[in-house]
């Protein structure tokens, strides 16, 4: 009997394996980790009712949000697809994005130890509610940052 037990997990552990590495193939990391989510929310559901377990509003609210995150993931999805699709027949294009590296592009990346800073460029015409399109006309107005012990940094 055990070893019939044994030979069953070791299936069905194979073909569990086999399927999430034919999920990532077909699609990306991200999806194969949604469908692990979407398999996490069934069993849950489903642990409820086969185990006669107490239902309060944490499990409640923990199978619904995990249940709106993965209703959110399959719309962007869809739309995602739906507008490859739509650029495909030639109906809409895809916008261009600016790459950061681009010296076109209004902001730049700083980096000081671990925290990246995103700036905007000198010079650059950045549209805003208020003040002037250039930074260097007045545009942004650099307040002094001051540290823990009050010194006052350019």
């Amino acid at each position: 009997m055990f070893v019939a037990a044994f030979v069953t997990s070791c299936a069905s552990a194979f073909v569990l394996n086999y399927a999430t590495y034919v999920c990532t193939r077909v699609n990306d990391a991200l999806t194969t980790s949604v469908v692990g989510r979407t398999k996490s929310v069934v069993q849950g559901v489903g642990g409820l009712f086969a185990f006669s377990v107490e239902i309060g509003w944490i499990n409640v609210s923990g199978l619904s949000l995990n249940s709106l995150g993965i209703l959110w993931y399959a719309w962007e999805k869809y739309a995602d697809e739906r507008r490859r699709n739509n650029v495909r027949a030639g109906m809409t294009p895809l916008p261009k994005l600016a790459k950061l590296s681009d010296a076109r592009h209004p902001h730049f990346i700083t980096r000081n130890d671990s925290q990246l800073t995103l700036s905007p460029r000198p010079g650059a015409d950045i549209p805003r509610g208020f003040g002037s399109g250039k930074i260097n006309e007045g545009g942004l107005t650099r307040h002094p940052r001051t540290s823990g012990n009050a010194q006052t940094v350019g």
